[in-house]
């Protein structure tokens, strides 16, 4: 595009608008409140990006801006209803970060448009579903005041904004939920009826009404990949930036899949609640070295969480294996088997190459070479396991959907820690059943520091090993019960209990009500120096666990008593779990 402005002035903060067909122009926005240019630019501004320059009468440049279809640029501003509005006046304007999506439909030519984060944001959505479940979308309240989202509209599909209508007056308050179940955008939607796609993953749209109805501004959109049946993915914490796959689904109603399927009307009474944590599967990224000193070589790796073995394949297809995404592509060969809290190291060097390197025993399956690096600024991991593929009659029987088993979000910046970005340390983290994109649940470590005190790597330390009379070259007794009292060795060593001694293990001695019957007192053995956490439930069928304490004694009583206050009046389990 060209065009060559007459003799202009701006006084200062004003705005004015160059137009591709100055006639179109005015007949769909009007003249109101813009200053519109003379005449029109000739050619067109490419939809997949080029760039833009500004240069004063004498040949100087203004500004440039080199924008695009692509990468980080906002989505939404490609043919999506949207224009690319401007966040940061300085600095690097080709730098996406710079540029945000407007959040009025069409953009706001001449005027500012509204850059403030939406109070109603979409929390949780539910796409892959059986009874006593069907799909579900979340909306949260993140202000401290009530919204009225009512005429509101929920979608899809970025070509109709406008498919399912919010009843009117519907009110959420502050901090508050909102649930609109597939009964309402599907089966008895007067609109344009959808449903969500679990195999591909899909997105949804919450669009903003003006007094005519009509979608006026989008509030929010989010996006998601394929999703296993019953699990759901949302933001954690509630209302932040972070979409991830969910631990279970909290709609509301402590309901699970082994639920009858006539519970489904209990179910869509769920008016919504907190979400739960991220999930982690079987599998998760233990380390990581992304910035090695020079010399040495990038690669992470996978731990078993398991006390089985874990196939790294469909059983039932074993040609369907896992797949590593993100920064780095990996498809991982069939029959690959992780044994019983064991470990797997993914390298960019090919694995005899990276063993002969770096002298790691055979008993260590490597993985390798991925392609693509591991960016020193930050960057995503994802593990993804195959499901079952879709079955006829639907359309797209045959495909293979690709499910989160676990995801990593590092960075190099605070509180991340600085040690792994080139000094020598690389990244371990420090609860694998917990959050892998919480910077708190990393530390650093040095390759070859306290990592060969385990030579058969079967998770106990070769000096506790010695001291109970076990053997350190033979992984197998990792998984025996020496003293029959119903834990394993490794579960004796991970609760630092005597594996030789059936009275010494992990386990609540006694759970009581106090006097006044509103607190249950639990009482049992610990060990100085591990740190133990207790956890309830109402539904023990749901595996919807909350921590409610946790405790790490510098000594060790004869029994450690704690006291919790009750939270569900009618009956409440609990469990006791050591924290690694």
């Amino acid at each position: 595009m060209r065009y060559q402005s007459a003799p202009t002035s701006l006084q200062p903060q004003e705005r004015i608008v160059i137009a591709g067909d100055r006639n179109a122009f005015l007949a769909f926005y009007g003249e109101a409140d813009i200053r519109l240019a003379e005449g029109s630019f000739d050619g067109r501004l490419a939809d997949e990006g080029e760039r833009v320059t500004f240069v004063d009468a004498d040949g100087n440049v203004v500004f440039s801006v080199n924008y695009n279809d692509s990468g980080d640029w906002p989505k939404r501003a490609d043919g999506f209803g949207s224009s690319l509005q401007v966040v940061k006046l300085r600095g690097d304007f080709n730098n996406p970060d710079h540029w945000t999506a407007s959040q009025e439909v069409n953009g706001t030519p001449g005027v500012e448009g509204q850059t403030s984060p939406q109070a109603i944001v979409i929390n949780e959505v539910l796409t892959h579903t059986d009874p006593p479940f069907e799909d579900a979308i979340e909306l949260y309240n993140t202000s401290d005041a009530p919204v009225n989202i009512g005429r509101w509209f929920l979608s899809d599909n970025s070509n109709n904004y406008e498919k399912y209508q919010i009843p009117v007056n519907t009110v959420i308050a502050s901090k508050g939920f909102y649930v609109a179940y597939q009964r309402d955008f599907f089966a008895s939607n007067p609109r344009v009826p959808f449903a969500l796609n679990s195999a591909f993953g899909d997105e949804v749209h919450l669009t903003q009404s003006d007094a005519e109805g009509n979608a006026m501004a989008f509030v929010d959109t989010i996006a998601f990949p394929a999703a296993e049946n019953g699990r759901s993915m949302g933001r954690f914490p509630d209302g932040s930036e972070s979409i991830r796959t969910l631990e279970y689904q909290t709609f509301g109603t402590q309901l699970s899949n082994s639920d009858a399927p006539e519970n489904l009307d209990l179910f869509v009474l769920g008016a919504g609640a907190p979400n739960a944590e991220p999930f982690v599967g079987s599998v998760a990224v233990s380390r990581i070295m992304y910035h090695p000193t020079f010399g040495n070589d990038e690669y992470f790796e996978l731990r078993n969480l398991k006390n089985r073995e874990v196939a790294l394949f469909d059983p039932n297809i074993p040609q369907n294996t896992w797949r590593i995404r993100g920064g780095v592509d990996l498809d991982l060969p069939t029959g690959i088997i992780i044994p019983p809290l064991g470990r797997l190291i993914v390298t960019e060097l090919e694995p005899d190459v990276y063993r002969s390197k770096y002298e790691i025993s055979n008993a260590v399956t490597i993985m390798g070479p991925y392609e693509g690096k591991l960016d020193n600024n930050g960057e995503t991991i994802r593990l993804l396991r195959p499901d079952s593929p879709v079955m006829a009659p639907d359309p797209d029987a045959g495909f293979v959907p690709y499910l989160y088993v676990d995801e990593v979000k590092y960075n190099n910046e605070l509180p991340w820690p600085r040690a792994a970005d080139g000094l020598g340390a690389g990244l371990q983290r420090i609860d694998l059943r917990i959050d892998g994109s919480d910077a708190g649940n990393w530390t650093s470590f040095l390759p070859g520091v306290g990592t060969k005190d385990d030579l058969d790597e079967d998770g106990m330390s070769d000096v506790w090993e010695k001291l109970f009379g076990f053997d350190p070259s033979d992984a197998s007794d990792a998984f025996l019960d020496t003293d029959g009292d119903g834990s394993l060795n490794i579960e004796e060593f991970l609760a630092q209990t005597d594996p030789t001694n059936a009275e010494s293990t992990l386990r609540l001695d006694s759970l009581s009500l106090s006097d006044d019957g509103n607190q249950a007192i639990v009482r049992f053995q610990a060990q100085s120096g591990v740190t133990y956490a207790i956890e309830t439930t109402a539904f023990i069928q749901s595996n919807a666990w909350k921590e409610i304490a946790r405790t790490t004694p510098t000594s060790a009583p004869d029994l450690l008593e704690i006291s919790l206050d009750i939270i569900e009046p009618l009956h409440q389990f609990y469990r006791l779990k050591v924290i690694e």
